[in-house]
């Protein structure tokens, strides 16, 4: 298989010695250009045929005012989602705020003879509240984290 393909490439390429050189070895190659060349791949035809399109300035223009609007609009939803994440921390420092005084009173803490105790009900109750609350901003985090990512690559 070996020889027969050497021999398909010496029919094409023919090697001719130079013996002008001074010191070593020197040869030129020239390659037949009259072989036939190899037929294009079915699955690469398509794209061999596909010329690119020319485009003119005002469909370049056009593009690119889209793609500035398609920023513009991504970078405003994501400043929204970050006030939106902004305001619930605040909610969740309040409700922890709220639970630090109140062990704070139970401990018989300086100070904390303004604060008004609640009862335990009420006080697992805002505990579920900060849980709930810390898992749908953990939530959206990771989403936005995802959509960042995803969109680089």
């Amino acid at each position: 298989m070996l020889y027969q393909l050497t021999a398909k490439i010496a029919k094409v390429i023919r090697i001719m010695d130079n013996t002008e050189t001074a010191g070593g070895c020197a040869f030129s190659i020239s390659v037949d250009e009259d072989q036939p060349r190899a037929k294009i791949p079915k699955r690469l035809q398509e794209r061999a045929q596909n010329k690119k399109k020319v485009h003119s300035k005002e469909e370049i223009d056009e593009k690119q005012r889209k793609a500035d609007e398609r920023r513009t609009a991504h970078s405003k939803e994501k400043i929204q989602r970050m006030k939106e994440n902004q305001e619930q921390c605040l909610k969740i420092n309040q409700k922890v705020q709220v639970l630090i005084q109140q062990d704070a009173k139970r401990r018989g803490a300086p100070g904390t003879e303004h604060i008004r105790p609640i009862s335990s009900k009420e006080a697992v109750s805002l505990i579920r509240s900060v849980a709930s609350d810390m898992g749908k901003i953990t939530q959206g985090l990771n989403e936005d984290v995802h959509k960042a990512t995803s969109s680089s690559l």
